[in-house]
């Protein structure tokens, strides 16, 4: 009989393969976790009604991405594979969508099924889109005024501020103020 050891000691998590002691059989029992198994064991759980965000790699959106494993190295977003564990398989031609609005949550409370016309139904809804017709300040984003962008045109042309004291006092980017001022933004 092979000698014991604490579990823990047996245990090794490379590229997802696990080994485990059997003390029953005596026997180690080496094979590879699933991809489900492997998005819960990263995933902290909290509160049901709290995101449960993902800690790992992102994409450059910010959704949360898991390799697939295998010799099918591609990544997959941990929201779907979240919500096909906890629901089941996600049918053609519907995406997996936030109520929250958090691209790395992984809560399933906080996903559902939809098309992609909901999908952007619901980003116009909650104002996350660009809104055609409303320009200058009429946009719910706009940070400047017409009065802030026309004084400051003014006191930049008369060699008054520079653009980054403009930048700092309007508490906006640098190179924005460049594109106000040379009227590339704003005119």
């Amino acid at each position: 009989m092979p000698q014991r050891r604490c579990p823990r000691a047996l245990e090794r998590r490379r590229h997802g393969t696990r080994r485990v002691w059997l003390p029953m059989q005596g026997q180690v029992y080496r094979g590879r976790a699933s991809l489900t198994e492997r998005l819960w064991r990263r995933v902290p759980i909290g509160a049901p009604d709290a995101c449960w965000e993902w800690p790992g790699a992102t994409s450059d959106k910010g959704y949360g991405l898991i390799t697939r494993g295998g010799r099918d190295r591609r990544h997959v977003r941990t929201h779907r594979v979240a919500y096909e564990s906890a629901v089941g398989p996600v049918p053609a031609g519907l995406f997996v969508l936030h109520t929250c609005d958090n691209p790395p949550c992984c809560n399933p409370a906080h996903l559902f099924l939809g098309t992609s016309a909901d999908n952007t139904d619901d980003m116009m809804r909650k104002g996350r889109g660009r809104l055609p017709g409303l320009k200058g300040q009429a946009h719910p984003r706009a940070r400047l005024s017409d009065d802030d962008i026309a004084m400051m045109r003014a006191r930049y042309h008369a060699g008054s501020a520079t653009q980054r004291e403009l930048a700092e006092e309007y508490n906006v980017r640098e190179q924005y103020v460049w594109r106000l001022v040379n009227g590339h933004a704003r005119a």
